[in-house]
């Protein structure tokens, strides 16, 4: 049975960029917030599937990358319908991030450094939302848990999101091919 139902490759909430994209690319951003962007930006818009996605966060998350897999397909879920504003995602292949994706970086950061104020005001941007909308307030509180849930295995496993900077990449330098994760007989049970 599929954890998460058909999606359109453009739906409604969760889109490609028609804006210009950041100065970021996945490569430096760091394994964890490669992987989180990465794995939202296959599941809302494929390929892979979402077992595509649950065995690559499985090989860096060991018995904990299904549950992440999990609470990241109903993190897209719950953000693609009902927020009020557009997430722009680049396609699967894109090396550079939008602002949008460089905001979900820094809200999955910012619940792993445990600054609640800051998840807060990620979502509220996120979704679109004032704080005074009762609706608003149920939905950021699940995203917020789904979001903690997440940061939560990361850290299990000793994988950082790391919060970004307003540094810009080097326009002369090209991306590099992205490096697969290697993973040590010493990895950290949770």
């Amino acid at each position: 049975m599929p954890l998460l139902r058909a999606t359109p490759p453009r739906p409604p909430h969760l889109q490609t960029p028609d804006r210009p994209l950041s100065s970021y690319t996945l490569g430096q951003v760091g394994a964890g917030s490669g992987y989180v962007i990465w794995g939202l930006r296959a599941l809302v818009q494929g390929p892979p599937t979402i077992d595509g996605v649950a065995r690559a966060l499985s090989a860096m998350l060991g018995a904990d990358g299904m549950a992440a897999t999990t609470r990241l397909a109903q993190f897209a879920d719950q953000l693609d319908g009902k927020g009020r504003r557009h997430v722009a995602l680049a396609p699967s292949a894109q090396w550079e991030l939008t602002h949008d994706e460089l905001s979900l970086v820094s809200l999955f950061a910012a619940s792993q450094a445990g600054a609640r104020a800051a998840v807060g005001a990620h979502l509220t941007w996120l979704l679109g939302a004032g704080p005074a909308l009762p609706q608003s307030l149920a939905l950021s509180m699940t995203l917020s848990r789904l979001v903690e849930d997440i940061a939560d295995i990361f850290s299990c496993h000793g994988v950082t999101i790391k919060p970004l900077t307003a540094a810009p990449r080097d326009p002369a330098r090209a991306p590099g091919p992205f490096r697969p994760l290697t993973l040590t007989a010493s990895s950290p049970p949770c």
